[in-house]
């Protein structure tokens, strides 16, 4: 298991969240569950960012920082939050953390 992850997957994560929140930003009549969504994917899309600017980042250190999230009381639509969470959280462990490096980065091989 890779203990640390690039600052080029911290990226490609960061443009999937941004792909996913464009997507639902376009839609002109939007659901509670759309806006909570757009909340989720802004949310991380700021810890992605943040972790951005390091050249590695310790895994145990991200995977923390978002599932922190969830655990807050003032969230708008905690549940649809706690699913955005989830499915990164599984996302990350999935696809970054368990794939031995090929020759193609993250970004190449799952946008």
């Amino acid at each position: 298991m890779k203990h640390s992850i690039e600052q080029s997957e911290i990226m490609a994560l960061f443009f999937r969240c941004y792909f996913l929140y464009t997507r639902l930003a376009f839609i002109k009549k939007k659901t509670e569950e759309n806006n909570a969504r757009i909340y989720a994917y802004k949310t991380l899309m700021r810890v992605l960012a943040y972790y951005s600017r390091l050249p590695e980042v310790c895994s145990e250190e991200l995977l923390k920082d978002i599932s922190t999230f969830n655990t807050e009381p003032d969230l708008p639509y905690p549940t649809i939050f706690g699913e955005v969470i989830r499915e990164t959280l599984t996302f990350i462990h999935e696809r970054v953390l368990f794939i031995t490096k090929e020759e193609h980065s993250l970004h190449e091989r799952f946008a």
